[in-house]
């Protein structure tokens, strides 16, 4: 009989175990778009996310430096932008996800500074020693020089920007203070995209990064743009355990020659990456207008043609 009950007690705590384990998992979803421009160029945007439990000290694929940032600075949103060249909405349309302004950007909101600051100066000395910390560690990862964000005509404090819209009345009414910088002048090069590569699970080795390989490809386009996202959230689904959510985009649009020659690769890619991906989404947009080579008949409307590919391995 000790031996049943050691047993079922052995069981019952490896069990207890494996729930812990699946209660507090990491996740990884990739998605690429590729989509032609009405002047013959074209767009790509990869997007990456990743979360994880923000009282881990131990991450399996989760970049351990960003959890650490969330956890010194009490940062609620941060976002961080690196963009070189402009969005031309005149002969491009409108962006597939929101452009950036040229240089480095870097906007956060925090959460409450801890309790004893009791005076509203205190809790503006705790928000700027935040926001000083935050500069440091992301200029630091990134490679740039965010430390020059400190003076009042770089950093403002936005009372109604950067809030999300969900349609109530008092969805731009936060509690938590906002932060805003800028610097136009910051140079983007590889020194900063290797760094963001870093974050991602396989770096640009396997899945939908694969595609960003090419480093003269990417910084010889019109217009390319990376952003990074981190976020801490208290999850409604597990417990009400707080994660750390950290989202990246990189958007390239492409000129007809370097289209021409990539587009073939990135499209290979890109359905590769959803069958070897773990929950991956391919999304390719082609389509020619009437009369250019290849198009539609004489006489026939131009058509948008449109695959999605999407497979997840348990």
């Amino acid at each position: 009989m000790p031996l049943v009950a050691l047993f079922a007690a052995l069981v019952a705590s490896r069990a207890g175990v494996a729930d812990g384990s699946r209660a507090g998992a990491e996740t990884f979803d990739e998605e690429a778009l590729v989509r032609p421009l009405p002047d013959g160029k074209a767009v790509f945007v990869a997007h990456f996310r990743q979360s994880a439990p923000l009282a881990s000290r131990h991450f399996e694929s989760f970049p351990k430096a960003m959890a650490q940032i969330a956890r010194a600075t009490r940062v609620a949103e941060a976002e961080l932008s690196f963009t070189q060249g402009r969005w031309d909405d005149k002969r491009w349309g409108r962006a597939p996800v929101g452009t950036k302004p040229i240089g480095a950007e870097l906007w956060a909101s925090f959460h409450a500074p801890p309790s004893n600051a009791s005076t509203d100066a205190e809790s503006a000395d705790a928000h700027s020693e935040d926001w000083d910390a935050l500069t440091a560690h992301m200029g630091g990862l990134f490679c740039a020089s965010l430390s020059r964000m400190n003076g009042r005509e770089i950093v403002v404090e936005p009372a109604l920007a950067f809030s999300r819209w969900n349609g109530a009345r008092d969805a731009t009414r936060s509690t938590r203070r906002k932060k805003h910088g800028s610097l136009p002048s910051e140079s983007v090069c590889v020194e900063n995209l290797t760094p963001f590569l870093k974050l991602l699970p396989c770096r640009d080795r396997a899945g939908v990064a694969e595609a960003l390989a090419s480093r003269t490809t990417l910084f010889g386009a019109p217009y390319v743009s990376m952003s990074t996202l981190l976020e801490t959230t208290r999850s409604a689904i597990r417990g009400g355990e707080w994660r750390v959510v950290l989202t990246q985009t990189l958007t390239v649009a492409l000129d007809r020659v370097a289209a021409a020659e990539a587009a073939p690769k990135f499209r290979g890619r890109l359905v590769a990456a959803a069958l070897a991906g773990r929950s991956g989404l391919a999304r390719v947009r082609g389509g020619q207008r009437q009369g250019q080579p290849g198009g539609e008949r004489e006489g026939e409307p131009g058509r948008q043609r449109e695959r999605q590919s999407r497979v997840t391995i348990l």
